[in-house]
C-alpha cells in the first residue's frame, strides 16, 4: 500500500514537472525573434564570462538532475507495469488452474464411488446403504 502512495507522489511530481515545462516552453522558445541578434542575454546584460560560466553550469547540473529525476521516474513506472503484467497472468492461470483441478476432483471422486461399488458386490453385497456422494458431507 505505502510502495502505491510513493508511486502515485512520483506520478503526480513528475506530472507538475512535465505541465511546468510545457508553459515554459512557448515563451522560451518566442522570447527571441529570429531578427533580434545579440550577444548579451535577454535579462542582466552586464554578467561577467565566469558568471555566464558559473550558471551556464548551474543550469547543466539542474537539468541533468530533473533527467536522471525522469529517467528514474519512468524506470520505477515500467517496473510496476512489468510487475502487473506478470501478476495478472499468474491469476488467469490460477483461474484456470483451479478450474482443472475441480474437474479432476470430479473425475476422481466418481471413479473411486464406482470402484467401490464394484468391490462391494463382489463381496457379494448388493447395496450398503451408503448414498452416492455421501463423501461430500465430509
Amino acid at each position: 500500500m505505502n510502495n502505491n502512495k510513493n508511486m502515485i507522489t512520483k506520478f503526480i511530481s513528475a506530472s507538475v514537472l512535465v505541465l511546468f515545462a510545457l508553459t515554459a516552453l512557448p515563451t522560451a522558445a518566442f522570447a527571441q525573434t529570429a531578427t533580434t541578434t545579440t550577444s548579451t542575454p535577454p535579462f542582466g546584460g552586464g554578467l561577467t564570462a565566469e558568471q555566464l560560466a558559473c550558471v551556464k553550469t548551474a543550469v547543466e547540473k539542474r537539468e541533468n538532475s530533473l533527467i536522471a529525476t525522469l529517467d528514474s521516474f519512468y524506470a520505477s513506472m515500467k517496473a510496476a507495469f512489468e510487475t502487473r503484467k506478470t501478476e495478472l497472468l499468474a491469476a488467469w492461470t490460477i483461474t484456470k488452474t483451479v478450474k482443472e483441478s475441480k474437474k479432476t476432483h470430479q473425475s476422481a471422486r466418481k471413479e473411486a464411488w464406482k470402484t467401490f461399488e464394484q468391490e462391494a458386490k463382489s463381496c457379494g453385497i448388493p447395496a450398503t446403504g451408503e448414498p452416492k456422494g455421501s463423501d461430500l458431507s465430509i
